[in-house]
């Protein structure tokens, strides 16, 4: 890791708190140990409950397992509303990250199957417009398992060069441990002929003072999910870095959110990094910033990260 201080030094971790901690929440302990950070738990209703209201998966697996906790009386009463519960539960996690000064809210869930991913990516998305922090979605793997060694060693930062991607990559430089991969995906075509794009990738992320942190630019085209699938067994990341879109998007435009798709499919940890943040931090300057926008590809589209259907 950089010698820059760790970014999170108050975390609030939301998850089911009832019976042996969940992987989700040791994740969380592991990192606040790390980085002697603020740990805040928050025990809350799993995900799975209130982040599917009335949903239909096809997975029977995980149709079950929602089933299952949603019937289960330890973990709530047993008449309620999934949907009031959505958003009294959305509203309390805010309330409570704000009340603490929070600068990472971290989501866990029991969940071992789809439906798991499905609802922290469902929940993580509805936050995000009103998120006052950065969110980390951490999903429970199919089978139990040890946490790695060391978190954040080998990091993915996705960036489509918004203000929240430009944070993304600038975080994504005090966070990682060992190797930075660096990603534009954009939807022009043309990446082998523009250099545009990756050099504004390799001002935004160059090596770090001392030269100690590797890291890869890339320039692909296409979608952002399958570009990761189609890189997991070379990179072997455990942790993606995307940009937050600030636009709030109402459940029933989800599947449109690239956002949305990114922690259903990925195989790591994801964090969601808001614009802004410590300006004294930042890795460029504004002269770096107003030369970006002059060499501004003319061919390149609307950007991956851009959010379907938000409102």
């Amino acid at each position: 890791m950089t010698s820059t201080s760790f970014p999170f030094n108050k975390i609030v971790y939301v998850g089911d708190l009832a019976g042996e901690a969940s992987y989700a929440r040791r994740y969380a302990q592991k990192l606040a140990h790390e980085q002697q950070a603020e740990l805040v738990l928050l025990h809350s209703l799993d995900p799975v409950v209130y982040g599917l209201p009335g949903a239909h998966l096809g997975d029977d697996a995980a149709s079950a397992e929602m089933a299952a906790m949603d019937q289960d009386p330890r973990r709530h009463a047993a008449n309620h509303d999934s949907f009031v519960q959505r958003e009294q539960v959305c509203a309390q996690i805010l309330e409570e990250a704000r009340r603490h000064s929070a600068n990472l809210i971290i989501l866990g869930t029991l969940g071992r199957t789809s439906a798991g991913r499905i609802a922290l990516a469902t929940v993580a998305r509805l936050l995000l417009a009103n998120s006052p922090c950065s969110i980390l979605t951490v999903a429970a793997p199919p089978e139990p398992a040890v946490l790695p060694r060391f978190l954040w060693a080998s990091v993915i930062a996705a960036t489509d060069f918004s203000p929240a991607g430009i944070a993304a990559l600038d975080l994504s430089q005090r966070i990682t441990r060992r190797s930075l991969t660096v990603l534009h995906c954009t939807q022009c075509g043309k990446e082998q002929e523009c250099k545009h794009c990756m050099a504004r990738l390799r001002l935004l992320a160059p090596f770090n003072e001392s030269h100690t942190l590797p890291v890869e630019h890339l320039v692909s085209s296409g979608n952002l999910v399958a570009w990761i699938a189609s890189q997991r067994q070379r990179i072997h990341p455990d942790l993606l870095v995307l940009g937050a879109p600030s636009v709030a998007v109402d459940a029933g435009h989800l599947s449109g959110s690239t956002i949305y798709q990114a922690i259903v499919e990925s195989p790591c940890p994801v964090l969601l990094v808001p614009a802004g943040g410590d300006a004294s931090q930042r890795t460029i300057d504004k002269a770096t910033y107003a030369w970006m926008e002059k060499v501004a590809c003319v061919n390149h589209q609307p950007p991956v990260l851009t959010e379907v259907g938000a409102s």
